[in-house]
């Protein structure tokens, strides 16, 4: 499956069953364990940047997803963390705890800390905090 197709079925899932159906994460888990690991990340991060007031189901299934797959990356963590501080629902904690599994603890941490705060409006302030706080880093 392809990134875009992956989003598009997590949304739609979410919509129909909710984020917490045993059932579908399961069969969700099967499908998207035959896909390339970058096009699964892509996939289900992107819907990390959706309005977060109209996506908490869908970033909590594609949370649980993640944190189940673990899909190997190797790509520059620091952008990653910061596009989705916009609009990640910060109640969704698998997302950091992804990037804490996959990058280890000292690389979340740097990436963090080398995201200029100054630049950051209120709400992607509010996420950096959070994710420290998950990840017990503050």
């Amino acid at each position: 499956m392809q990134k875009e197709e992956i989003t598009k079925l997590i949304i739609e899932r979410a919509k129909t069953f909710g984020p917490d159906n045993p059932q579908q994460i399961k069969q969700l888990a099967f499908a998207l364990g035959k896909s390339d690991p970058c096009e699964v990340f892509f996939g289900l991060y992107m819907v990390f940047l959706s309005e977060p007031s109209q996506a908490f189901g869908q970033q909590e299934l594609a949370g649980k997803l993640l944190f189940l797959l673990k899909p190997e990356l190797n790509l520059e963590l620091a952008p990653l963390i910061e596009g989705a501080l916009e609009n990640w629902n910060v109640s969704v904690e698998e997302l950091p705890f992804y990037f804490r599994d996959i990058f280890g603890i000292e690389l979340v941490s740097s990436a963090i800390n080398s995201i200029n705060i100054c630049e950051l409006n209120e709400l992607q302030k509010n996420g950096i905090k959070t994710m420290k706080w998950w990840l017990r880093l503050s």
